[in-house]
């Protein structure tokens, strides 16, 4: 008559107690708009944590496209990330009130500035890596690590390959697209 206590999910592990049980998979549920909805949700987490640091996600960018190039030109940059030239100026001047990157003269044409890191820009990048690893944590706790491995798995898959509206152009493997 009695229960032996423990709730049993569909996959034959033990329930979650008092936790708020987690909505049953519809068969034929659309995948695109949970990946839609997580992808603005976390992107939405990741600016509010970003911005009270005084950042901005393009500004986190901007910061590690300069850390991985030798001194690029504003144009470089502007070209790298997609942005147009003048938003570029302004990411930057930016970043060079706040001591971060800074303006040096291009030894191979003096008529262009390269853009470095400052040692408080390395600092900030180091920073924004351990909130961003903080961030990922927080996302993935509810998984178990054979979980997140599967679910790694099948998003690098589906996010290299080619798009059919683009036509053959896609990620090299392992890399998503962009």
């Amino acid at each position: 008559m009695g229960s032996s206590g423990g709730a049993t999910g569909t996959d034959g592990t033990a329930g979650t107690g008092g936790a708020a049980a987690e909505p049953e998979p519809q068969p034929d549920e659309p995948i695109a708009p949970l990946l839609a909805g997580l992808g603005a949700r976390c992107a939405e987490r990741l600016a509010r944590r970003l911005a009270e640091q005084g950042l901005t996600p393009a500004h986190v960018e901007l910061l590690g496209v300069v850390a991985d190039a030798d001194g690029p030109s504003q144009q470089e940059l502007a070209d790298r990330m997609g942005v147009l030239p003048s938003r570029m100026v302004g990411l930057i001047d930016e970043l060079e009130a706040r001591d971060l990157i800074e303006r040096v003269r291009n030894r191979r044409d003096r008529r262009q500035y390269s853009i470095r890191l400052t040692d408080a820009g390395q600092r900030a990048r180091a920073d924004v890596d351990g909130l961003a690893d903080e961030h990922e944590a927080e996302l993935v706790a509810p998984l178990s690590i054979a979980e997140r491995r599967v679910l790694a798995a099948l998003l690098r898959r589906l996010s290299c390959r080619p798009d059919p509206g683009l036509g053959e152009q896609g990620a090299e493997p392992g890399q998503p697209p962009g």
